[in-house]
């Protein structure tokens, strides 16, 4: 699957910085442009062809959802993760309303953000099947959120989406150290993550056997 297309409309530059680079530091995802202000919006999603825009709603000349609004009129369907200070329930009605996939609000968690791209991607992959299941159907309706309330106390979703991300770029079988040490995480950190996978069936594990000492235990995520 090609990479994601994320366009960024915001008018702090600081902000879009920060997610331009929580965007490029989530595999399968390329930000291709940004723009200051809904006014400029519509002309770098026709330049640029996003897969994905997150919009601010507080912008100079045009708001977020004036340009969501412009944008639907138009016939451009791409989808939209609203990131805003707004707290205001009425623009959240207004931005699902017109196709909001996600409504974050600053500030916000990097793995919040995270979190909510590896949604998207998973309901992205999902899509591209020739049919669905019910079950399918019912992780799009619900983005996967019911996947966080799952895990067990300690365990966060930035971090498992983190390793499993990770492994996906590996066929061959890898030590807790070794994922470890090229994630930056503590070695006791990267074994908890890997043996809860191993309980929910999306990672193997297999002993290797040396001259001497104990066997060494290694991960593989788990195809199907």
């Amino acid at each position: 699957m090609e990479d994601i297309r994320v366009l960024i409309i915001e008018d702090d530059p600081m902000v879009i910085e920060i997610n331009s680079k929580v965007v490029q530091a989530c595999p399968g995802f390329t930000v291709v442009a940004s723009a200051r202000s809904g006014a400029t919006g519509i002309e770098a999603i026709n330049k640029f062809k996003p897969n994905l825009v997150i919009l601010d709603i507080f912008m100079p000349q045009k708001n977020g959802l004036e340009f969501l609004k412009e944008m639907r009129q138009k016939g451009l369907d791409m989808d939209v993760i609203m990131v805003t200070a707004s707290q205001d329930p009425l623009h959240l009605k207004e931005g699902l309303r017109y196709g909001v996939i996600d409504y974050i609000i600053k500030p916000f968690r990097l793995e919040r953000l995270n979190s909510s791209l590896s949604n998207y991607s998973q309901m992205v992959q999902k899509l591209s099947k020739k049919s669905l299941c019910q079950k399918d159907i019912d992780l799009i309706v619900k983005q996967d959120k019911s996947k966080s309330t799952d895990l067990p106390k300690g365990l966060s979703l930035y971090t498992l989406s983190t390793i499993k991300d990770f492994l996906k770029t590996r066929d061959d079988f890898l030590t807790a150290d070794e994922i470890a040490d090229h994630l930056g995480i503590s070695r006791v950190t990267a074994r908890r993550y890997l043996e809860y996978l191993i309980q929910v069936n999306e990672v193997e594990s297999n002993l290797e056997y040396g001259t001497v000492g104990r066997p060494i235990k290694k991960y593989r995520r788990i195809v199907l």
